[in-house]
């Protein structure tokens, strides 16, 4: 009887371990689909910053003639490239150059652009997908006044970019 009754037990000692096995696995299985969502979803969608103006460079142009203001346009890939989450969340997200664009009085917009949609931008404003992010500064009227393809650091972005460029 003995042995009987500790083959018993160790049959239900393993079971709970099983089921928790389970469990776990289904937990498990949750968290990577979650992850894997967050991933994908995080990898399409790319903000502006705070202040700008969010994927309508018609909007942006229109503001900009008629109050007489210059305007920054940044170009990012759609989706976003790592150089792209980088710079907006890096460099242009720094309070001083936030102020920096407001004490120019630029008309600030993020302008997505990919391989199906917007495709003519590469063309009209001279850019290579390689080139991405890039930063182009025009006056009221459209005209080109300074640009800037790929990366750039924070105090090169005010001091050099905006600087050499608006003064």
């Amino acid at each position: 009887m003995t042995e009987h009754t500790d083959a018993r037990d160790e049959q239900h000692d393993e079971q709970p371990a099983r089921r928790l096995g389970g469990k776990a696995k289904i937990i498990f299985t949750l968290l990577a689909i979650g992850v894997i969502f967050f991933i994908i979803k995080g990898n399409r969608t790319l903000d502006p910053p705070k202040g700008w103006i969010n994927n309508d460079l018609a909007e942006a142009r229109e503001l900009a003639r008629t109050e007489g203001r210059n305007m920054l346009v940044l170009f990012v890939q759609s989706p976003p490239s790592d150089r792209d989450r980088a710079l907006r969340n890096g460099t242009l997200a720094k309070g001083e150059n936030l102020q920096a664009v407001r004490e120019y009085n630029l008309v600030a917009v993020m302008l997505r652009v990919g391989s199906k949609d917007r495709t003519d931008v590469f063309e009209v404003y001279d850019l290579s997908r390689d080139a991405l992010p890039a930063m182009v500064i025009f006056d009221p009227d459209g005209n080109e006044l300074g640009r800037h393809e790929g990366s750039i650091g924070e105090l090169d972005f005010r001091d050099t970019f905006l600087k050499d460029t608006l003064d």
